[in-house]
C-alpha cells in the first residue's frame, strides 16, 4: 500500500497502512495483520530508505508485490529490548561476512524467503557495532524452526532462526557498517504505529 509503484507498491502513504491494520484487526484477523506489519512496516521501510537500487529491485519489489515474504531478525534468547546484548556476529571477510548466531520469537521465521538480520560486526562497540543484512533462507547454514503452543495469534507463524557460518555477500549489507541499531529502531518505529492501530481495531 505505502510504497511507490516503481517498486511494486500502490503509491499510497503511511495512513493506508494504519487503516489496513485497524480494519484487519477489527475483523478478528490479528494474525494476518501481523504478517502485513512485519513485512511492510518493519522490514521494507529500511530497505526503501537505505537500500541500494540493486537491493530494492531484488528484495523490495517482490516483497511489495506480495510475491516474497520477509521477516525481521532482531530478538535473541538473551537480547530482547536490550538490543546491544545481542550475540549474533557477522565477522568481516574479504568478500563479505561470516554470520553466526540465533534469533527467536521471529514472525514468519520458518516460511519467509528473506530476513533482515541484525548482527554485530564489531562486538566491542556495543550498539554502535551492530549492522543490518538481508539474508536468504535458502543459503547454506541458514535454518529455522516453528515455535509451537503459543498463547495467541495462532494464525501467525512464529519461530527461530539459526545461522552457522553463513556466507553473506558484501552487497547484502543494508546501509553502512555500524548503522544496524539505527536501522532496527527505524523499523520498529514504523511497526509501532500499526501495532497501535491494530490494538484500536481489536
Amino acid at each position: 500500500l505505502c510504497f511507490p509503484e516503481q517498486y511494486g507498491g500502490q503509491g499510497g502513504d503511511y495512513f493506508y497502512s494504519l487503516v489496513r491494520a485497524e480494519c484487519l484487526s477489527y475483523s478478528g484477523n490479528g494474525g494476518l495483520n501481523m504478517g502485513f506489519a512485519v513485512q511492510t512496516d518493519m522490514v521494507l521501510p529500511p530497505i526503501h530508505l537505505l537500500g541500494t537500487e540493486e537491493q530494492k529491485q531484488r528484495y523490495l519489489v517482490p516483497q511489495a508485490r506480495g510475491e516474497k515474504l520477509a521477516c525481521f531478525g532482531l530478538t535473541e534468547p538473551a537480547a530482547g529490548s536490550d538490543v546491544a546484548a545481542m550475540r549474533t556476529t557477522a565477522s568481516p571477510r574479504a568478500d563479505g561476512y561470516l554470520l553466526n548466531g540465533q534469533k527467536n520469537w521471529i514472525s514468519y521465521a520458518a516460511i519467509a524467503d528473506h530476513a533482515l538480520v541484525f548482527a554485530k560486526t564489531d562486538p566491542a562497540a556495543q550498539h554502535k557495532g551492530i549492522s543490518a543484512f538481508i539474508v536468504e533462507r535458502e543459503w547454506p547454514g541458514v535454518s529455522a524452526q516453528e515455535t509451537e503452543h503459543k498463547l495467541g495469534i495462532w494464525a501467525g507463524s512464529t519461530g527461530e532462526l539459526f545461522f552457522e557460518n553463513v556466507e553473506v555477500p558484501a552487497d547484502n549489507l543494508v546501509g553502512e557498517e555500524g548503522q544496524g541499531f539505527e536501522i532496527a529502531m527505524y523499523g520498529l518505529d514504523q511497526g509501532r504505529f500499526t501495532v497501535a492501530a491494530g490494538a484500536c481495531g481489536v
